[in-house]
């Protein structure tokens, strides 16, 4: 794989050269590759949602370099991004973000229908009211605008906060779908339970640095504290000489 974006020796500051200057991020290097489902874990305030912000360049890193594959689109989900929902139907809202990239009405059409699909949701909800859908339908909606661009990384901020246990293990099959298919996924989260079980590779970043980093059983041996149930389960068993 190649490497598709790629953090050197980045720091973010916000208010900088203010009295209220309060630095989130610092020296943090890492790569992110094509094709990767990467996790970012991290307690509240250790610098995960910049980071995100940072690779969609929303902001621009205090110092240091980010690089982006030449062709790369970006696109950032926010948490509860189903609040960002306006259109009057599924369907137009979905539309909203091609249409605004200038592409004509029928191309817009297919890229929104075709990232409905993608993210389960079929004909049957394109003339909808976004705000008749369940809680789960509304983030896959709202997911799907953002994929409608021809967003080739898709950077998602707590995915799953707010779902109940069936619509998180929905959401994450679709996503591992997409990955699947070649799109990269980032996603971060305090919280590793679930999205833990599906990602390949995992950054740990304490007070705005990077603490750890590399394939994601390496990094939850190093820091079971991050690492799903599952995987502490399963290590505690290994413990007691039981080989799986």
């Amino acid at each position: 794989m190649s490497q598709i974006i790629r953090f050197q020796d980045v720091s973010y500051s916000y208010a900088k050269g203010t009295p209220y200057e309060k630095k989130a991020l610092e020296n943090v290097s890492i790569s992110v590759e094509s094709c990767d489902f990467l996790g970012i874990y991290g307690l509240s305030g250790s610098g995960k949602s910049t980071l995100l912000r940072l690779a969609a360049g929303l902001i621009k890193p205090s110092s240091g370099q980010i690089e982006i594959g030449r062709s790369a689109r970006v696109g950032l989900v926010f948490q509860f991004p189903e609040n960002q929902l306006f259109g009057s139907t599924v369907l137009d809202d979905v539309m909203f973000g091609p249409l605004n990239m200038g592409l004509e009405k029928d191309k817009a059409r297919e890229m929104a229908e075709t990232a409905l699909r993608q993210m389960g949701l079929g004909a049957e909800f394109y003339n909808r009211s976004p705000f008749s859908l369940s809680g789960g339908e509304k983030r896959r909606a709202a997911i799907a605008g953002i994929l409608a661009m021809g967003t080739e990384v898709l950077a998602m901020d707590e995915p799953l906060a707010g779902l109940d246990p069936e619509g998180q293990e929905s959401l994450c099959d679709i996503l591992e779908r997409l990955n699947e298919k070649g799109r990269t996924i980032i996603v971060v989260s305090h919280d590793s339970d679930v999205l833990g079980r599906r990602c390949r590779s995992a950054v740990v970043l304490e007070n705005g640095r990077v603490s750890d980093c590399g394939s994601s059983g390496d990094v939850f041996s190093r820091n079971p504290g991050f690492a799903p149930l599952s995987f502490r389960v399963m290590e505690k068993v290994k413990a007691m000489g039981i080989n799986l």
